[in-house]
């Protein structure tokens, strides 16, 4: 009798035990990519060209500002990634720089 009662909690442990170390959890989350390229100092009035394919006109009235810390910025949305930046104003190159702006990232470019 014990012997039948030792196999049978065996095999209950046994089954507890497989069940156990069957059962997983696997959590996934998904993070919107993206990052963004601000602009401080004296940009207004200027054209800012990425990658020498897109151009945008710095005017005051296409151009949505706000004030941070004391200056006066833009911010705009870029891919992640390699780029060039030019910042052109009254026909003089302003700022021509390469940067690198990962996920979730704020470049900011000063311009003089």
């Amino acid at each position: 009798m014990m012997k039948l009662f030792q196999k049978i909690m065996l095999i209950v442990l046994c089954t507890f035990y497989l069940s156990g170390c069957s059962s997983s959890y696997e959590s996934t989350t998904q993070v919107e990519e993206g990052a963004y390229l601000q602009l401080s100092g004296n940009f207004l009035n200027g054209t800012l060209i990425i990658d020498d394919n897109l151009q945008v006109n710095l005017s005051e009235e296409n151009t949505k500002t706000f004030e941070l810390q004391g200056k006066l910025v833009a911010k705009f949305p870029i891919s992640i990634g390699k780029h060039t930046i030019k910042i052109i104003k009254d026909n003089k190159v302003m700022v021509n720089r390469k940067i690198y702006v990962s996920n979730k990232n704020v470049f900011e470019v000063v311009v003089p």
